[in-house]
């Protein structure tokens, strides 16, 4: 990236760091040259190899005379022109001037490349640094000045509770900004995900080390990386995928317990139409069999026998509904005459079990007749009433099923929200769950998040980590105020790198914001007078709102960048460059 007329690099790493390297590179190439491969000549007819020893010792009667005079400058002088002389003097007498001069050459040159490619590699992981004098306003922070400045707000935005878990390397959440949120934002491959592992690693490090803060945590799994990597016995985690057998099965009348709860079960289920007649249509009648599940099997049923009441000869279905759900039973319409139903009722349910039954079957069979220590209540995960389920918990998105997977992902989110806000769910200060949801947006439209985000923290609940590709997502799925309250409440960003578009002008300023400068305009004047023509430059000062950070270096400073992650921290005081480690999980089953 070519830098701006007011940018530069900041060197002082680089002349700290290039120094040492050349002088050490030069100490291995004296030895490799004199000490292990000599200079081999002839004198006094006899062979005489120029080892380092050997050259020492010839010119160390002159070093001795100047560490001797060293007080008296003319005769350290004088002893320092001996000792070369001697150097000079030896190559000759012995007949191997081109094999001591070649290696001579040969260590100034290795000299020369280590110090050239120091300060190239030190030039290349820079800070830039913008020489516009700052007026006010927030200023980004680079290297150590960046964990110094985030340590620092972090300490003092929680100094009675205390610190939670890091950030990054080198910066440390305070308890209380740990369960407010954290976004990530980037373009795809901008390594959002190796973030994302980071944070995981360090909530299992907070898991064992502070068992009394009974941390949990729920993992949205997008590429299956995650879960094949995760690195925790298979004992101490609970995983569920409903495109194909195995794992856990999702224990859905453990968790939809009253006729309110189906209610907002068959909300969640329901398709998203832009009929809202229709769409509260089927869930209405969704929740109808979600209440008959409930007078059916009590708490003992889930997505088998939900499946199973949706499949119901319609006429029968209507006859049970009058029973434990009226609302849903008047949707089914009878015609008296036939006792068959009428074609609008037709109508509807063929348009209804398209829509639903065809991601609610694969559900069905992958999830049926699992036994009741494979059942996995997310109500009794929150509370910790079961200690027989593990704290942790992934839920499996399938890339081949899109739909199915926002389907009833989005639902358990949307139930742990609804359960959050409950007034039955306690505040509490020592309770930690953690939501990490990557690619939020692929879970469509969650009706509660809005509220989990904002209130969550209350009861100890919050998305740790929550992942985009770009701010339009949520514009797309939850309109721009709530899209623009959502991003508000978290109060924590991490910005990775984007693309460069007509848009990454404003994305910077929305996201990490805007400073005041002052710059220098020349205004240049010229006059024709009678001793001809004249030019005068006036200078004066001006202020100027400007991004903190240009839009360029979102796209070419930010990324991966050998081992290391670069992204922008914001929310933790000045906006901070951080790195993370290249965090990558081996495959473990």
């Amino acid at each position: 990236m070519k830098l701006a007329t007011y940018e530069k690099r900041d060197l002082t790493a680089t002349k700290r760091v290039r120094f040492p390297v050349g002088m050490a590179m030069l100490v291995m190439a004296i030895w490799m040259a004199f000490w292990v491969a000599p200079p081999v000549g002839w004198y006094a007819d006899a062979p005489w190899t120029g080892s380092g020893p050997l050259l020492w010792e010839a010119m160390s009667g002159s070093y001795l005379g100047v560490l001797a005079e060293w007080p008296t400058v003319i005769p350290a002088y004088t002893h320092v022109l001996a000792a070369f002389t001697s150097a000079w003097r030896i190559p000759l007498a012995t007949g191997m001037v081109f094999e001591f001069y070649i290696r001579v050459a040969g260590c100034l040159l290795a000299w020369f490349a280590a110090w050239s490619s120091a300060s190239r590699i030190m030039m290349r992981e820079a800070a830039i640094i913008d020489t516009r004098k700052h007026y006010e306003g927030q200023e980004l922070q680079h290297g150590r000045d960046a964990r110094r400045s985030a340590s620092a707000s972090m300490a003092q935005e929680d100094r009675e509770k205390g610190l939670g878990i890091a950030l990054a390397p080198g910066v440390i959440l305070s308890r209380l900004r740990e369960i407010r949120g954290v976004l990530l934002l980037g373009a795809p491959g901008s390594a959002k995900t190796r973030i994302i592992l980071h944070l995981l690693q360090e909530i299992f490090a907070a898991m064992y080390r502070w068992p009394n803060r009974n941390v949990r945590i729920l993992i949205h799994d997008t590429t299956g990386e995650i879960l094949s990597g995760l690195p925790l016995p298979d004992a101490a985690f609970a995983a569920l995928h409903g495109h194909r057998p195995g794992g856990y099965a999702w224990a859905v009348g453990r968790d939809v317990l009253t006729k309110s709860d189906a209610e907002a079960f068959g909300a969640l289920l329901a398709p998203h139409t832009d009929e809202s007649v229709w769409e509260s249509g089927s869930g209405t009648l969704l929740a109808g069999c979600a209440v008959l599940c409930q007078s059916r099997h009590g708490i003992l049923w889930g997505m088998p026998e939900f499946y199973d009441a949706t499949l119901l000869d319609p006429v029968e279905l209507k006859t049970q509904l009058q029973a434990v759900y009226p609302p849903a039973a008047e949707l089914i319409e009878v015609d008296p005459e036939t006792g068959g139903l009428s074609r609008t009722t037709v109508s509807f349910f063929l348009s209804l079990r398209a829509a639903v039954l065809r991601f609610l079957r694969p559900l069905a069979d992958n999830w049926r007749d699992l036994p009741a220590n494979r059942q996995f209540s997310f109500r009794e995960w929150l509370d910790g009433s079961n200690p027989a389920q593990p704290r942790t918990v992934v839920v499996q998105r399938a890339g081949r099923y899109p739909e199915l997977s926002a389907a009833w992902i989005g639902a358990i989110v949307d139930t742990i929200a609804a359960h959050v806000n409950d007034e039955s769910f306690p505040n509490s200060q020592t309770r930690r769950v953690f939501l990490c949801l990557d690619e939020l947006a692929s879970l469509g439209r969650l009706r509660r998040f809005p509220d989990l985000v904002d209130l969550g923290r209350n009861k100890g609940v919050g998305v740790l980590a929550a992942a985009l590709h770009e701010v339009e997502q949520l514009q797309e799925r939850y309109g721009d105020k709530v899209a623009t309250s959502i991003l508000r409440r978290f109060r924590t960003k991490i910005v990775c790198q984007q693309n460069l578009d007509g848009g990454t002008v404003q994305f910077s300023e929305h996201m990490i914001g805007k400073r005041t400068v002052e710059v220098e305009e020349i205004t240049t004047t010229t006059a024709r007078g009678p001793q001809g023509r004249t030019t005068s430059q006036t200078k004066a000062s001006a202020k100027k709102e400007v991004p903190i950070v240009r839009a360029e270096r979102l796209a070419c400073e930010l990324g991966v960048f050998g081992n290391t992650v670069k992204a922008i921290a914001v929310g933790i005081g000045d906006p901070a460059l951080l790195t993370w480690p290249v965090t990558v999980w081996r495959r473990r089953r």
